[in-house]
């Protein structure tokens, strides 16, 4: 993937929102509040739940998330990994 597509994608991500896995975390939410406003019952609870009461807590109880990677150090990172997977098969790429 070229510079130019990255930087592509990610406009993309501030126009449409999130990509892959934290999409789909809302997507799960949204599901969970559906089915437990479906099954709520108002004397115990008033107020319906909302999709953001089931999203994952991911950084835990500290609040502190893991900071990004910049996108050079994700290359590095993924570089580093496929020649490792090289160098195990014999050097074949």
């Amino acid at each position: 993937m070229s510079s130019a597509e990255f930087t592509e994608w990610q406009a993309f991500e501030r126009l449409e929102g999130p990509l892959g896995p934290e999409r789909w975390d809302w997507r799960f939410a949204m599901i969970a509040s559906t089915v437990a406003n479906t099954n709520r019952d108002p004397k115990k609870r008033r107020q319906e739940y909302r999709p953001d009461e089931f999203i994952p807590d991911w950084a835990g109880s500290s609040g502190v998330r893991k900071p990004q990677l910049h996108p050079l150090e994700v290359a590095d990172k993924a570089r580093a990994f496929f020649h490792s997977l090289a160098e195990k098969r014999g050097g074949r790429r």
